[in-house]
């Protein structure tokens, strides 16, 4: 029984911590996204942009 509970274990392991990775990762990237996005809208020095 034992066994069973931990072959179940160690196929559950990786495919959680590939979500949980996905999931870090696709905030990470959205955040940095948003934080971009308010820099360039908050300046209003930029010459590009007149």
């Amino acid at each position: 029984m034992a066994m069973l509970i931990r072959s179940g274990l160690a196929l559950a392991a990786p495919i959680a911590t590939n979500i949980t990775n996905q999931l870090f990762s696709s905030w990470l990237f959205l955040s940095g996204d948003v934080t971009g996005l308010i820099a360039i809208l908050s300046t209003s020095e930029v010459p590009a942009f007149q």
